[in-house]
């Protein structure tokens, strides 16, 4: 029964984060799970992508059960103001966090394909959970007929306007790649589509043109 009422919750989470085109990772989800009034606290993130780092502050703020379990520090106006010569050093190198000849970064290739898959798998993980949205990866597309109705989810590493007016992208994941078209009579999908840059992480739910080739909104 327990597990029945969690469930429902957070597919309650979910909807309304899907409401306010908001994403949320899943540590977010399991926090706000915990919480009675998680729409009020939700409703405080004018962010977009909603991190358990950020949401932590606000629990922290906010009269939660995490928040009253973290430890709160209350800092004290006074009008007193000690000049940087009256005060004593407090403060002690923290040696366990020097990299100097330690860092496991060169600047090579490999490390720029690092950040960019990491960043990858982090927002292909926040759009695969959003409510209404089932992306197969790129290349299962040719498994489905033309026009069918298919999601994906592809970072942009390319944007043109074709040579009939429609705005194109070419999307790449680790599985494939493939071109997406926004079509111009889609006022609202190409407005959104003008906002999208190159290395964006996007998600599209659209029909299938072609073996490498799909149409629909943003």
């Amino acid at each position: 029964m327990e597990a029945a009422l969690q469930d429902t919750k957070k597919k309650q989470i979910l909807e309304f984060c899907n409401l306010r085109s908001q994403f949320i990772d899943k540590e977010s989800l399991e926090l706000l799970e915990r919480e009675e009034h998680w729409k009020e606290i939700l409703e405080q993130f004018p962010e977009t992508i909603i991190v358990s780092s950020r949401l932590r502050e606000k629990l922290a703020l906010h009269d939660s059960k995490v928040g009253r379990a973290e430890r709160e520090t209350e800092v004290k106006k006074t009008r007193f103001r000690a000049e940087a010569k009256d005060c004593s050093a407090d403060c002690r190198v923290m040696k366990e966090f020097e990299v100097t000849n330690q860092s496991n970064s060169e600047g090579k290739i490999g490390d720029f394909l690092s950040y960019f898959r990491d960043k990858y798998e982090f927002l292909h993980s926040l759009l695969h959970n959003r409510p209404g949205f089932s992306p197969v990866t790129l290349d299962r597309m040719e498994k489905y007929q033309q026009y069918s109705e298919i999601d994906v989810i592809g970072m942009v590493v390319r944007k043109w306007v074709s040579k009939n007016g429609n705005l194109s992208f070419e999307l790449d994941s680790p599985e494939g790649s493939c071109i997406a078209i926004t079509p111009k009579d889609d006022a609202a999908a190409s407005r959104e589509a003008e906002k999208i840059l190159l290395d964006d992480v996007i998600g599209i739910k659209g029909k299938k043109l072609s073996e490498k080739c799909s149409s629909g909104p943003i």
